[in-house]
């Protein structure tokens, strides 16, 4: 082991507890969910009217990064 060696061993760790820290951020961030409801009908006879619920993320790029997270994590579970 050489002075070169350890210094890349503790940069490595270094930046490794800045992502830890970016992904803690990261997962403490709430989704600002936002729900409606609207009616609809039937495209054949009966037309019976019905209501669906529609739900989006507001922020999607912060549920788009923490879904990516989410789903590398089981990945590396796996």
């Amino acid at each position: 082991m050489n002075k070169d060696f350890l210094d890349k061993i503790e940069n490595t760790n270094n930046e490794l507890e800045r992502l830890r820290q970016r992904i803690k951020k990261i997962e403490n961030k709430e989704c600002t969910v936002i729900k409606d409801s609207v009616q609809g009908s039937s495209t054949s006879y009966p037309y019976i009217k019905h209501n669906c619920v529609i739900e989006r993320c507001w922020n999607t790029k912060k549920c788009r990064t923490k879904k990516k997270i989410q789903k590398d994590d089981k990945r590396q579970n796996i």
